[in-house]
């Protein structure tokens, strides 16, 4: 039996010790001698938890909206292939970025250069259509249920494989 290991496993064991070490066994510790002390650690594993994930996902908004002054309107937790970078899939009206919580925003993708997208389990390619080239965005994505429904609904129809126009 391996270890825990893949793209979002840090997310995972954060989870999970935050609530198992201050959560569960800070309540019960805690509690023992001070109720308020057992709410403050109850109130750390929130914190820990979903506290970082809201904190990140506003970092990431503002960043989005002071590039394309657009708002966003869906994001996703996905994995940058090549740069190995962690971050979110930003869809607003016309563009598709990719805002990783630290570090500089360097993908940004009009909806109406991209011409094809491929699904493989929890990988998503982008393909998109440039002046003089096409570029290959590989994801991979926490779930990817998700984003398959926006991308079809932002994106329309995937051209076929040869990157030509039908």
């Amino acid at each position: 039996m391996g270890g825990m290991s893949g793209p979002f496993a840090d997310k995972y064991i954060r989870y999970i010790l935050g609530w198992l070490v201050l959560g569960i066994f800070g309540i019960y510790y805690f509690g023992q001698t001070s109720m308020w002390l057992g709410l403050t650690s109850f109130l750390g594993a929130f914190i820990v938890t979903f506290g970082f994930d809201i904190v990140f996902r506003q970092i990431v908004k503002r960043k989005a909206r002071k590039i394309v002054k657009q708002k966003p309107e869906a994001l996703v937790d996905v994995l940058r292939h090549g740069q190995e970078k962690k971050g979110y899939l930003i869809f607003t009206r016309d563009y598709v970025l990719f805002v990783p919580v630290f570090g500089k925003v360097k993908t940004v993708i009009e909806l109406d250069q991209i011409v094809r997208r491929q699904f493989d389990r929890s990988m998503v390619e982008i393909i998109a259509r440039f002046p003089n080239r096409y570029r290959v965005f590989s994801f991979t994505v926490l779930f990817k249920g998700k984003l398959k429904e926006l991308i079809d609904e932002k994106m329309g129809k995937s051209q076929s494989y040869k990157y030509e126009e039908t």
